[in-house]
């Protein structure tokens, strides 16, 4: 007997999240090689660097992430703030908390960037990010170490 179209298995899932990870590593190498860098085959990890159009080694990203400027609006009730902090505390992401309900400026502020009001609330180098999405939140810490290595490199002789 077929199951009915909106009951999906675990085999089904496993399969979608293996194509949309493929996917994005597909489209990672596809940027890369446009933008003039290489893509390492063991590791995934672009290579390359150093001049304009190329995308950054390992080490110039690393230290590119260290000048992100990251602000998380939490509460001390929310157990998705908790989840978010945890995860950037595990991946060593540095990152200024403000608590939005002993802060009435961090509230003011917050206000002013999600007129919802939802928490946890990121800013990411001026790009926000309403709740905690682990995939969405590297890729925007990624795009903006990338965007800073960008401009360093434009500001060398």
């Amino acid at each position: 007997m077929r199951r009915p179209f909106a009951v999906e298995s675990a085999t089904t899932e496993r399969r979608r999240s293996g194509k949309l990870v493929r996917m994005r590593a597909f489209l990672l190498g596809l940027w890369v090689l446009t933008a003039g860098g290489c893509v390492s085959a063991k590791s995934g990890v672009p290579t390359m660097g150093a001049t304009v159009g190329m995308a950054p080694t390992r080490l110039e990203l690393a230290a590119a992430m260290k000048t992100v400027a990251v602000v998380v609006y939490v509460t001390s009730w929310c157990p998705v703030c908790a989840r978010a902090r945890a995860w950037l505390d595990q991946h060593g992401y540095a990152y200024q908390p403000l608590d939005v309900d002993h802060d009435l400026r961090a509230a003011l502020r917050l206000n002013a960037l999600n007129r919802r009001g939802s928490i946890p609330t990121f800013d990411i180098d001026g790009t926000v990010l309403r709740g905690f999405d682990p995939d969405a939140l590297e890729d925007t810490l990624v795009s903006a170490a990338l965007a800073r290595y960008r401009a360093s490199i434009k500001t060398k002789p």
